[in-house]
């Protein structure tokens, strides 16, 4: 149905999740035919392609992962921005140039990959 014919309602009051477009809407006297319809979980498949019988719940999970991954990215991205142009108070060196800092990054990249690496290996084996 086009998002037109629902009334959106003004409920989505948080902070931090706006982004997401999240909203309750209403609709009224609204005719959806088969084809533009989801079917519920267990549902006779239409199509028998691996990919159409892979579980709801997978599917979300492994877009929600993905989402959690392009965020931790951003972040290290980020951090390695700010890591190159600031020093810290008392010190000679920027962040980039610190001993720990380097070992901490090292480590959460590669914790970052390893785990970007699992999730397309398991989706691909699923």
């Amino acid at each position: 149905m086009p998002a037109a014919e629902a009334e959106l309602l003004d409920t989505w009051n948080v902070r931090g999740m706006r982004g997401t477009g999240t909203h309750h809407f209403v609709v009224k006297d609204i005719f959806v035919p088969a084809e533009r319809t989801v079917l519920q979980a267990g549902a006779p498949l239409l199509e028998s392609g691996p990919l159409y019988q892979f579980p709801r719940r997978l599917l979300f999970a492994s877009g929600d992962a993905a989402v959690a991954l392009g965020t931790a990215r951003g972040c290290l991205d980020a951090f390695f921005d700010l890591a190159g142009a600031k020093t810290p108070r008392s010190m000679q060196a920027t962040l980039r140039d610190q001993p720990a800092i380097q070992a901490t990054v090292g480590r959460s990249e590669a914790q970052l990959r390893s785990a970007r690496a699992f999730l397309i290996e398991s989706v691909r084996d699923i």
